[in-house]
């Protein structure tokens, strides 16, 4: 009998003792952790912003290949979520939910899942670097991303405990997410698209019947366009032999740009003077969202054509591209920046470019120098 009684007495004082601790530990955790990148805040921000890079910044879809996992129809859209549900007990079931929406500076996620506790939210925000120099605060170059995770145990003394070991489990999945999100920010050109005037649009380019000419210059404006003219005079010459006429703007397919020499292709779509089927061309998105658009009018081709080439000209048929495009008024001088732009916003927001980027000329080439010339960007994607 008296062992009994210690063995309560024991037991109470063991109560006592986690219900003392448990009413001293924090009711609520926060753990962070952050990175530092010299990418441009919106790109940080298109990023993070929605589930078209969850895998890129979360490590949780990669805990269990058989997971089933749902998506939102719009994965950009304020209130877009994210459901997933494991066999696994120790990821079980749960929900993403994009709460809040700060363009360049803050995204918020509301999070449900089997884990003890509530009120859960994933936070990043974007800000500069501050740095002091001879106590003088200045802002640097590079942008600080920070990563926030944020949970309530309130009067659950058992969460609380749970509590001491979240900077552990939760904080080790933010901190080789933040690593993945770093790796993928290293490859998007460090271009600010946000200052790009005119908006990105996702369109598909028509199968065509093409000419196309292979030519290099020294990188200088003469000498690209002295090559352009000469190669163009090629390209006229096949046209007129085979009664072909111009389905399209001239495109210039980026083959090398370093900086002594320039090599592309010149890009002329044709088809017979007969031909007449056209594809007319949606009104263009606002506010720069990519939607589904036909490009601007051009002559869509449905077979390969039998011409005959002379010269360094060459008779081809593209099938039909998925591309990301954009329009661009100014030199051609610039036309290189432009192109990162169009790359830098399709990997942002989650599209997979492809093969070469090329701009349509809407100008003459001789004017492609000239401060109001006028050009369309476009980069293939997946």
């Amino acid at each position: 009998m008296t062992r009994l009684i210690e063995f309560l007495i024991a037991a109470a004082m063991v109560v006592v003792l986690f219900l003392v601790i448990a009413l001293f530990l924090p009711a609520k955790r926060v753990v962070w952790h952050d990175i530092e990148t010299n990418r441009p805040a919106n790109t940080v921000y298109d990023v993070v912003n929605g589930f078209h890079h969850f895998k890129d910044w979360n490590p949780l879809l990669n805990y269990d290949s058989k997971m089933k996992v749902d998506f939102s129809e719009d994965k950009k859209a304020l209130g877009a979520t994210l459901t997933y549900d494991s066999s696994k007990s120790m990821i079980g079931s749960g929900k993403w939910t994009l709460a809040e929406q700060d363009p360049g500076k803050k995204v918020v996620y509301k999070l449900e899942s089997s884990s003890i506790g509530s009120n859960k939210t994933m936070v990043f925000t974007i800000e500069p670097v501050v740095a002091k120099s001879k106590n003088v605060t200045v802002n640097t170059k590079n942008l600080r991303v920070t990563q926030t995770y944020t949970v309530d145990y309130g009067w659950n003394l058992f969460g609380r405990f749970a509590g001491m070991y979240v900077n552990r489990n939760v904080g080790d999945e933010m901190k080789s997410g933040l690593q993945k999100l770093n790796a993928l920010l290293i490859t998007i050109p460090k271009y600010d698209y946000s200052l790009h005037t005119e908006p990105f649009t996702v369109s598909e380019v028509p199968a065509q019947n093409v000419l196309v000419v292979p030519t290099e210059a020294k990188r200088a404006n003469n000498e690209v366009i002295v090559a352009m003219t000469n190669q163009m005079g090629w390209v006229k010459k096949v046209m007129d032999a085979n009664g072909l006429v111009s389905a399209g703007p001239m495109r210039i397919v980026t083959t090398e740009y370093t900086s002594s020499a320039y090599s592309f292709d010149i890009v002329v779509p044709v088809r017979k003077a007969s031909s007449v089927a056209t594809v007319k061309t949606p009104a263009a998105a606002e506010g720069g969202a990519p939607v589904e658009t036909a490009p601007e009018p051009v002559v869509a081709a449905t077979e390969k054509l039998d011409i005959r080439v002379e010269g360094p000209v060459k008779a081809e048929f593209y099938p039909a591209i998925k591309t990301i495009n954009t329009g661009y008024t100014g030199s051609a001088q610039s036309l290189v920046m432009v192109r990162d732009m169009v790359r830098a916003y399709a990997v942002a927001n989650g599209y997979v470019p492809t093969d070469r980027a090329f701009e349509e000329y809407l100008g003459s080439v001789d004017s492609q120098n000239e401060i109001d010339s006028q050009f369309k960007v476009y980069w293939p994607i997946k």
